[in-house]
């Protein structure tokens, strides 16, 4: 989840070169991947995974006025009943020396699954009722609306991006509790700027207006039974990277990143280093904290669930 990698639509794509300065691109995706980087699965009435990405919901709700257990399964939705959801986008960009804009509009289902669970009140054999939450992964679609603005001058870059994401919402058919995400206001921009010993500099930021989870249910929910969408909120991040370091074929990135409403922090390092043409070894290192203990805007954010999560890979390419 700390290196979200970019991969090719698979889909049809169609583009029409205006002029020298405009472009417009048409795109369909026939099939939806979504984040499948932690999947749990159903065990004595909870949900556990060997990866340290998942986060256990929840063990208790109140019910009736009354704290009652949770044991939760989970139903599989079949590959074709989640693949088979296209999704369409529509992008105009414009170039001109120094300056570009590019203004994106899609159609297409969020990155990760939501869930819906079904809640039935069972007795506990001691007396006593447990909540049998049934959990239910579905697709949910998004409405996006993507403004880019940026300016080059000399190696310097300075770019400014606005995202409107208004995702769908699936109703309550009864006793469930359906993960529903508010629309999101998002804000970023960043400067990227070389030095003159070959260094480059990098500073962006990200503010997010919304986009939290909004359980539509009839049980009193303290906070949501699901994991937030978004990593980061109000979040600022500097960054340095240096080629060729010390003479040598080795590159060296480093970067700090601190989410106000989080009250948390994020550093990262990454190395690689390529001795011989077909050979590289590459090492990454991610170290995550609470930068400050008092209550946070947001206590059940990435950065808090996961403060644990420290690691360290190493790894060796080989290319034949």
């Amino acid at each position: 989840k700390l290196h979200p990698q970019e991969e090719g639509l698979t889909g049809v794509h169609l583009k029409w070169v205006m002029n020298s300065h405009q472009k417009v691109l048409l795109s369909w995706a026939g099939a939806y991947l979504p984040d499948l980087s932690s999947v749990p699965k159903s065990e004595g009435g909870s949900l556990v995974s060997e990866n340290p990405w998942w986060l256990t919901p929840v063990k208790s709700i109140i019910f009736g006025g009354q704290e009652m257990a949770v044991h939760y399964s989970l139903n599989k939705p079949s590959l074709s009943e989640v693949v088979n959801h296209p999704g369409w986008a529509l992008q105009w960009f414009f170039e001109k020396k120094s300056f570009w804009t590019r203004q994106s509009f899609a159609y297409k289902p969020l990155n990760a699954l939501l869930t819906a669970s079904q809640i039935t009140v069972r007795p506990d054999g001691q007396g006593g009722n447990y909540l049998d939450a049934q959990l239910y992964p579905y697709v949910a679609y998004q409405k996006l609306f993507t403004s880019e603005w940026g300016y080059e001058w000399g190696k310097n870059h300075i770019w400014l991006s606005y995202t409107y994401s208004d995702p769908e919402k699936k109703e309550n058919e009864g006793n469930w509790i359906v993960q529903n995400v508010e629309r999101a206001h998002i804000l970023g921009g960043g400067v990227v700027f070389p030095s003159d010993r070959g260094y480059q500099w990098s500073v962006d930021f990200i503010h997010i207006s919304g986009g939290q989870n909004n359980d539509d249910t009839d049980f009193e929910l303290e906070e949501s039974l699901y994991e937030n969408l978004w990593r980061f909120y109000e979040a600022f991040r500097v960054s340095i990277k240096k080629d060729h370091f010390l003479n040598h074929p080795l590159s060296v990135s480093l970067s700090g990143t601190y989410d106000f409403r989080q009250k948390a922090g994020l550093f990262q390092g990454e190395a690689s280093w390529a001795p011989l043409p077909n050979w590289s070894f590459f090492a990454q290192i991610d170290l995550l904290g609470v930068v400050e203990e008092d209550i946070a805007d947001v206590e059940n954010g990435f950065l808090r669930n996961y403060r644990s999560n420290d690691q360290l890979v190493l790894g060796m390419d080989y290319v034949f």
